[in-house]
């Protein structure tokens, strides 16, 4: 598996398609979670920056991405995302001890498999909706695919963030326009990836304000989360 992410990585490294490719994140050394989280594109930090100049190997960058990644999971400014992962528990789909040790500990990435849709740093002025396409065509789909015909859990479910996440997703359903994924956020879809399938639940931005999903954003997510577990029983 460590192979197949480093090949994924050393695509993005050569990519052609963009004239802003400033380098990807992964998270997980392995595609074989039962879930997967994706999100619009990395973010970056002078400290992060700095750590990662010094690494020479792909698993010490796999240790700094991983350092910094548990460290925006634990922000306070992350709520949203740590009470996502307190639903998820709630309904037993995850197990941990307290949120912290969940994290720290690493299990996290033995449950989720992380991902971004674009691969490289950047904001919506430099551009991030020009390289969304060759994003999707060439790296996001084959993390789906090696996600798809991985070790076969009953269900596997993928939460996309965003956006970005949302629409990415929908390209392999044939939806031919962008759609606001506050439209619908918590609404349980499927999309086919080689023959096998796969849920998913659009959610809005961790960061996003609207007022009328201010009260609603958990409720509609345990919606979608009820509607894929009754699945799972009938199925």
């Amino acid at each position: 598996m460590l192979k197949q992410v480093s090949k994924i990585l050393e695509d993005v490294d050569n990519c052609t398609q963009c004239d802003n490719i400033r380098g990807a994140e992964y998270y997980n050394d392995k595609i074989d979670q039962r879930f997967m989280l994706i999100l619009q594109n990395p973010g970056t930090t002078p400290e992060k920056d700095k750590e990662l100049k010094g690494s020479t190997s792909i698993k010490d960058k796999f240790l700094i991405w991983r350092k910094f990644f548990k460290q925006w999971s634990l922000d306070s400014r992350m709520i949203r995302f740590q009470k996502i992962l307190q639903l998820m528990k709630k309904y037993r789909l995850i197990n941990f001890p307290s949120l912290d040790d969940y994290i720290n500990s690493e299990q996290l990435f033995d449950d989720f498999y992380f991902t971004d849709v674009i691969k490289c740093y950047g904001t919506k002025e430099e551009g991030l909706d020009a390289r969304f396409e060759p994003c999707v065509n060439y790296f996001l789909k084959k993390e789906l695919e090696i996600f798809a015909s991985g070790p076969q859990f009953p269900r596997k479910l993928i939460i996309a963030v965003g956006n970005y996440a949302f629409n990415a997703l929908l390209k392999f359903k044939q939806v031919p326009k962008s759609i606001s994924v506050t439209q619908q956020h918590g609404y349980l879809f499927t999309i086919t990836i080689g023959g096998n399938i796969l849920y998913f639940i659009p959610i809005a931005h961790f960061a996003r304000r609207q007022v009328y999903l201010r009260n609603s954003y958990f409720e509609y997510f345990e919606q979608g989360i009820q509607k894929f577990l009754e699945l799972e029983r009938i199925l």
